[in-house]
């Protein structure tokens, strides 16, 4: 719709008239020693800078925790600091520094913060499923390298929430692993309860090694080197954990050259994996800028004034743009919602907002059930 691409195209230019105003600012940092001081006016510099953008669009309450991991790593964000006042005190080292903050739209700070914004970052299990399955091919070190460089690469970008695969495929079988990147079954099915996994991104590789040849000296007749050179393929699926659906897949390929058959094919797989990584933030950021639709409110309520009410109020909840009264019968209302939110934090923040009295009886990735009274 019209309405979503401008929403998409205003938090651009948000983020643009933000990062405009806030590149450069004057900070006091305090520690034990001049280092330490200088690391806390840092993390102030860019506390200051994603303030501006927190305050304006009021994130959801749970990023407090990702919000201070960024924070942590307040260094790698910021480009030039002058200091313009130190001195030691019998409370501490103090300086005062003018800290110039990359906050550029493309940056890796406003990058990281986009992600945050618009999916809340995922809980995401890898898992590359193995060619047979058999039990016996449980510790394939294909499998197992590509995973590794996947949640390295993954973690380095920003999620914060990468689950280790080997916490889903205790609980399940290859067989069924195998069947749920088919489509053969829903994860719903097969997975566990505790809501630990968002998305599980399932991949089959495939990989092949060979000597390189070259062409004889003045001859057409190909020369065996002591080279050998290893292909590697990856399909990708992303599926969502809660729904089963299909939100993405793609295909990655690489190659590696050495003199070792085993590093030839760590090098193709350590390559496939980056760039897995990188096609797989693509995707999530590209799933994320159109997935503002879906969640459902099943309201049990005899007063139809109520829901009216309820529903200027969810309007009046951060991160909520919209709301429809898709049915109304027999005292259930179904309401959906164009939302950046997660439903649970709907909820939080919505008991906050609302003077209605709320008793809700569920809550999951899609659907919100509740009493108003």
């Amino acid at each position: 719709m019209m309405w979503k691409t401008m929403m998409n195209l205003l938090l651009v230019l948000f983020l643009s008239i933000q990062t405009s105003f806030a590149k450069e600012v004057t900070v006091e940092g305090l520690g034990i020693n001049r280092e330490s001081a200088v690391n806390d006016a840092m993390r102030m510099a860019v506390e200051q800078v994603v303030g501006t953008f927190i305050d304006s669009n009021t994130l959801a309450v749970n990023l407090m925790i990702e919000l201070d991991e960024i924070y942590k790593k307040s260094r790698g964000y910021v480009k030039s600091i002058k200091i313009v006042n130190e001195q030691e005190t019998t409370n501490g080292y103090r300086v005062r520094a003018i800290i110039d903050v990359d906050s550029d739209p493309n940056s890796k700070l406003m990058n990281n913060l986009t992600m945050l914004y618009m999916l809340n970052d995922p809980r995401i299990a890898v898992i590359i499923l193995k060619n047979s399955t058999s039990q016996d091919e449980q510790s394939d070190p294909h499998a197992t390298t590509v995973e590794a460089a996947m949640n390295a690469k993954l973690i380095s970008m920003g999620f914060s929430h990468v689950v280790d695969a080997n916490q889903i495929i205790r609980l399940k079988n290859p067989q069924m692993l195998n069947d749920i990147y088919n489509g053969n079954q829903s994860p719903t099915d097969a997975a566990n309860a505790d809501n630990s996994v968002e998305y599980l991104v399932l991949g089959k590789i495939r990989a092949d090694v060979k000597n390189v040849q070259v062409p004889g000296y003045g001859s057409s007749e190909m020369t065996q080197t002591s080279l050998l050179e290893a292909k590697a393929n990856l399909e990708m699926r992303i599926i969502k954990y809660s729904t089963g659906d299909l939100v993405g897949n793609f295909v990655v390929t690489g190659q590696g050259m050495d003199s070792s058959s085993s590093r030839a094919e760590d090098k193709a797989l350590q390559s496939i994996a980056e760039r897995a990584a990188v096609e797989l933030d693509k995707t999530f950021r590209k799933f994320a800028s159109k997935s503002t639709a879906g969640l459902q409110i099943i309201v049990s309520c005899s007063d139809y004034n109520k829901i009216e009410q309820l529903r200027k109020d969810l309007l009046g909840v951060s991160g909520v743009q919209n709301v429809y009264i898709r049915e109304h019968s027999d005292n259930k209302t179904v309401l959906e919602l164009e939302s950046t939110q997660k439903a649970h934090i709907i909820v939080q923040l919505l008991m906050k907002h609302t003077k209605l009295g709320i008793f809700v009886e569920s809550v999951n990735d899609s659907l919100i059930k509740m009493n108003v009274n």
